[in-house]
């Protein structure tokens, strides 16, 4: 919670970014969201009485049509002006990180880099902080703030075409969290040895390249190559096990639950009719 404050602290560089970024989310989900409900009003009260009375009323049903690809074109822009938004604020706070790990390298003691590989150095100023940028955020705050409005707005919803639905679907609320936080523990184990195993080989990388001369010179080529290769093994090991943990988790609980919601709405409105 503490790195997370932290991060989000950065933010505050990037008011106006993150308040225009925001806008066009709202706006993209709440389009998204609108969609639906007018082309339900479209079949209901437009084209469900004119193939009733035998009717044509051609200005109608362009207009409520016209009104269904603008929701959809507004929605689509702001999808696009979050995600530029968001991509252009965050490289600029990466930037600012970088710079700041940078200053912060060089009031260390030389005494730091007696034991620390300088790729493991570069890594963390290089890969790490563009990590951050990337998962963080570019698709982690977008994908968080998405969630929770599409969520809300949906639930919203469905409360507003029928109650009772609303609160039968309330249950898959808690135990989506109760999952995600499952998966979010049992990823950090792996996703923190994935990260100090990839800093682990832009160092060795960097030093062997660095000491080539030496290496040669004493005759040290198989005992460098055998503990890169065992690094990048045990790297390529821990990759797997995230995705698999990822494969086997997330996806197959959320098809689950989708087919159980699925399978739940057809019941309850077949129940109706029969």
């Amino acid at each position: 919670m503490k790195t997370m404050k932290r991060l989000l602290s950065y933010l505050r560089y990037e008011k106006k970014g993150v308040l225009i970024g925001l806008v066009c989310l709202l706006l993209s989900t709440g389009a998204t969201l609108t969609g639906p409900l007018v082309a339900k009003y479209i079949i209901d009260n437009v084209i469900t009485p004119m193939g009733q009375s035998g009717v044509f009323n051609a200005g109608s049903l362009l207009l409520w049509v016209g009104i269904y690809v603008t929701v959809n074109l507004v929605g689509a822009a702001g999808g696009y002006l979050n995600r530029l938004y968001m991509k252009t604020l965050s490289n600029r706070v990466a930037k600012r990180i970088r710079d700041e790990v940078f200053e912060h390298v060089q009031t260390l003691p030389v005494s730091y880099f007696d034991h620390l590989p300088a790729g493991k150095v570069v890594s963390r100023i290089t890969s790490d902080t563009e990590s951050v940028r990337a998962n963080f955020y570019v698709s982690g705050i977008s994908t968080l703030l998405s969630t929770v409005v599409m969520l809300v707005g949906v639930y919203v919803t469905i409360f507003l075409l029928n109650a009772t639905l609303g609160l039968v679907l309330l249950f898959l609320v808690p135990v989506m969290m109760l999952w995600q936080r499952t998966v979010a523990v049992m990823q950090k184990k792996y996703y923190s040895e994935n990260r100090e195993l990839y800093s682990q080989l832009s160092g060795q990388l960097n030093e062997s390249i660095q000491g080539a001369g030496i290496v040669q010179a004493f005759q040290q080529e198989d005992k460098i190559v055998a503990e890169y290769e065992a690094t990048a093994t045990s790297w390529v090991e821990i990759g797997r096990k995230e995705l698999i943990l990822e494969s086997y988790f997330s996806w197959s609980l959320v098809g689950l639950l989708r087919n159980f919601t699925l399978f739940g709405i057809v019941y309850y409105f077949g129940m109706q009719f029969i």
